[in-house]
Formats: structure tokens, sequence, C-alpha cells
């Protein structure tokens, strides 16, 4: 009895909001060769982080988790690290003693799938991957010719199993394959409103919204997960972007103005965060990254995702080739189903291996979720099972008896998969489970 009430309370208890504020607020200086710490709660400034003069016109800041913060540092070609829990200088990582590869003027940076650095060149119309551990460079990703890379700038996007890359020159997102590099798609500056100088992208993982800094129109447009734009809010020569998840807000920065603004991602609606004056040493920001001084805050009660499909069963396995998730609308009152966007997630297949035990296994297209697997066990005993042991219908031809609730034991308690059947070799699976943890896609 144990068992179902852990799973059925995780069904019906809402998300409970996340622990007590600790963020800190990274802010690159261009014009100031220096990263601004400011407290991510009050927006008091704490200090500089650089202290060993090594930053030149530093860009993109990413959070390797792996103990280290890699900043870009424009400039003078480097990629420099600094530790994570106490904000000092390790090492520079990358340079021209090291070896960059073909890469001139960096200023994106991101993680692909195997861990790898993936620095973009503003001058050097490309993106050079590079050893993590040795700083060596292992190749040219991406050039202008094969995916239309021109001055691409210091917000990448990591999403989905794609590398979202904003090209400032001429206007355009190039959307490359996160293993191959090569061009999946490209989205174009015509449209409304239209692209104009994009620095920074951003995903929302609530939403599977992405926030655009629009430089060249002042504007941060909003690009839904059906490819439609809309403009959010007007902020002078907005660049550097932080979504804070937890208030639901974008925190933006400006390389023509020194305060940082907060914008509500619902209304649309900004205040300042950060006023200009004397306590603000901002002189052109170009990049924010937003963290905790710990490890990133959790939600007490994590948001739930529910992962649906149907496939087809043969040989005791049931397969289920374009599993999506939901996305688009709100609880309540305010649900709208046409709002309703199904996304693609990846595939699932279960082996049953006896009447009440199977194996779940997952390949999905989230890197911050990749591939696994783990056993399921039945939740409740029903009539499918009885029929199963009664009949040994394991191996078929009707797999009626999968129907039911599996659970992957009391190590997994909280998350489960509903099955249903059709004809006589079909079913639908429901997999109620939870997003990956904030920044793992990175």
């Amino acid at each position: 009895m144990t068992r179902i009430l852990i799973f059925s309370l995780v069904l019906v208890v809402p998300a409970l909001g996340f622990a007590q504020c600790g963020d800190q607020l990274l802010v690159s200086d261009y014009t100031a060769n220096q990263v601004h710490v400011f407290d991510g709660c009050d927006g008091s400034y704490l200090r500089g982080l650089d202290t060993q003069g090594v930053l030149r016109g530093p860009q993109a800041i990413v959070d390797g988790n792996d103990g280290f913060l890699y900043v870009v540092s424009e400039e003078n070609n480097r990629v420099v690290r600094f530790r994570r829990d106490d904000l000092g200088y390790h090492d520079t990582l990358i340079s021209s003693t090291t070896g960059l590869g073909g890469l001139s003027a960096p200023t994106g940076l991101a993680l692909d799938s195997n861990g790898n650095l993936l620095v973009a060149g503003f001058a050097s119309d490309n993106i050079v991957r590079f050893d993590r551990s040795t700083g060596n460079p292992l190749g040219t990703f991406a050039t202008l010719a094969g995916a239309g890379l021109d001055g691409p700038d210091a917000g990448l996007l990591v999403r989905m199993g794609q590398l979202y890359v904003p090209n400032f020159e001429n206007s355009t997102i190039s959307v490359l394959d996160l293993e191959t590099g090569a061009l999946d798609s490209q989205i174009l500056s015509d449209g409304s409103p239209r692209l104009n100088n994009p620095r920074v992208l951003v995903s929302d993982p609530q939403t599977q919204d992405i926030y655009l800094s629009n430089w060249g129109s002042s504007q941060i447009i909003r690009i839904a997960a059906d490819g439609t734009r809309s403009a959010l809010a007007g902020v002078f020569r907005p660049s550097g972007l932080a979504l804070d998840e937890r208030n639901r807000q974008l925190i933006v920065v400006s390389d023509g103005r020194s305060a940082i603004t907060r914008i509500d991602l619902e209304t649309g609606e900004s205040d300042t965060f950060v006023a200009a004056g004397p306590d603000n040493p901002i002189q052109a920001a170009t990049f924010a990254l937003l963290l905790t001084s710990g490890e990133p805050p959790q939600p007490a009660v994590s948001a739930s995702q529910w992962i649906v499909g149907d496939g087809s069963i043969a040989n005791g396995v049931l397969r289920i080739d374009t599993a999506v998730t939901g996305a688009g609308t709100v609880f309540g009152a305010q649900f709208n189903a046409s709002d309703v966007e199904l996304v693609p997630w990846g595939a699932l297949s279960i082996e049953f291996t006896d009447c009440n035990e199977a194996v779940l296994s997952w390949e999905s297209t989230d890197p911050g979720i990749g591939s696994g697997g783990y056993p399921l066990f039945r939740l409740l005993n029903n009539g499918g099972q009885a029929l199963c042991e009664t009949n040994q219908l394991q191996d078929g031809p009707d797999f009626s008896w999968i129907a039911g609730t599996w659970y992957g034991g009391n190590d997994r308690a909280g998350e489960g998969i509903l099955i249903d059947t059709f004809d006589a070799n079909r079913a639908f699976a429901a997999w109620f489970t939870y997003p990956p943890a904030a920044g793992s896609a990175q």
C-alpha cells in the first residue's frame, strides 16, 4: 500500500517553489576587461572576477558543471577558467600557446554532447572544437561556408541536440547538429519582428520558448516552439540575457547603458534590478550568467513532465519511436487546448520479461537526458496480470495483459508508466517523470 500512496501523492502535490535565493549574477564588461559579480538577490555589487588581469574583452561565460566557470576573452584570443566555488582564477585553458585551430576573436562558448568546448570566432566566422581537459583544438566544427556563420556572437544555445548560433553580421540564427556541426536550418532575418544583429539566445525549459537579445532594434524577442516571433519588451542595445526560472524573469544587460533590467516573462513588464550610479561599475556589458553560491537551487517538489506515445509490440518489446512531451499552456482555468504543443522528446522501449517485470530504455533528443534505462515492476495486480499468469501469455500473441501501472520500484517511487493496449499488438504509454536538473543540458 505504501508504494501506491507514494505514486499517487506525487501526482497531486503542487510545486512548492525554490529554496531561499543565494544567487550571484556575473556580467561580462567588454570595455572594463572585467566580469562584475553582483548579488543575485538584491543586486548589490560584490567584486570583480578577474584579479590577475587575464581578461581582455570578456564575452560568454559558461558553467561547465565540472567545478569551473569558462570565460571567453575576445581581444587576446583566450578561454579562461575560474573556480566555481570561490570564483578564483584557475588557469588560461585556451590561448595562442595551446593553439587556436583557426579561431580569431572568440565570443560564444558551449559544450557539445561529449563535453568538449565549442568556441565561436567572431572574426574568423567559424566554430572550433577544443578538448576541455587540455585546451587543445580538435578541429573545425562549423564555418561560414557550411553553416552560414557571419559574426557568431556570444550567446550560443544548446537545445534538444542542436546548437543555435546568433549571427550578428547577417542577422540570422544558424541551427546546427550538435554532433556534426551540419546546418539543420537557419532562422532568417525576414519576418516580424525582424532579426537585427542578434546577440544572445536563452531557452525557457518550462515553455520551450527561446528569448533573443535583438541588439539592432533594441528589442527582446520571444521565439515560440512553432517558430512564431513576438516582441517581449524594449531595452536599449540589449546584449546579455540570463533566465531567472524561480521568479519567471529575464535579466537583461546592455552595452549601451550600465543599468540591469528585469522583465516579467508573463506580462513583458520591466523594472530596474541594478541602477546606474557610482555603485555600479558596468561600462559595456556583453553577457550575463546567473548562478547560485552553492549547488543550483532545486524545487521542493519538482515540476512534473509527461512523456507519451504509442507503438507496436513485437517479441515482447513495446517500441515507441516518436515519444513527445507537452508545452504551450498553463494549469487551471487558463488552460487552453489550442495552445498545446507536442514537443519531440525521443524514443522509448519496454521489454516485458514476465507478467510482473519489464525493462525500460530510452534515447532522448534532449542532451540533458540522453539515453538510459532501468527495471520496471507492475504496481497493481490487475486482471491482465492474472490472465498472464493463468494462460502464460508473456510471449503473445495477445499482449492486452501488459495494460496497467508500472514503476521502477522503491528507488524510483514518485514516477511511473501507465500503459493501455489497443488492437492485438499496439499500446499507448504515458510516463510520468521529471525534467533534467537545471543546467544539465550544458
